[in-house]
């Protein structure tokens, strides 16, 4: 905010660009807002497709990462994902119905 008036997401990153004397557009710019996105580093904890494993056709290399743009669905796989559902069907496996209501994600109240 500048004396109470807000900027819109396009003038600042206008300004952010001019400020590094780069276009708005090129692959410069691009590189400098991903080396400054305080989230970057949570990538690495998401599985990401590869390109020759997506059942359509691609173009490029297959084992290549695919670029995830779909809003509609669970997101990408965590990694940890395998553990935990690992310990929740051993669970079931070792106290049956009562893997409900017990053990460290008890079934009944893994949504809360």
């Amino acid at each position: 905010l500048q004396e109470g008036k807000m900027t819109s997401p396009t003038e600042t990153l206008q300004k952010l660009a001019e400020a590094h004397q780069v276009d708005l557009d090129s692959a410069e710019f691009a590189a400098l807002l991903d080396e400054s996105d305080p989230l970057k580093d949570l990538k690495q904890e998401f599985i990401h497709p590869k390109l020759g494993t997506i059942p359509r056709e691609t173009i490029g290399d297959p084992e290549k990462d695919c670029i995830y743009f779909l809003g509609n669905s669970l997101g990408l796989k965590p990694r940890t994902a395998d553990r935990y559902m690992g310990e929740l069907l051993e669970d079931w496996g070792n106290k049956g119905i009562f893997m409900h209501t017990s053990g460290r994600i008890p079934a009944a109240y893994a949504d809360q």
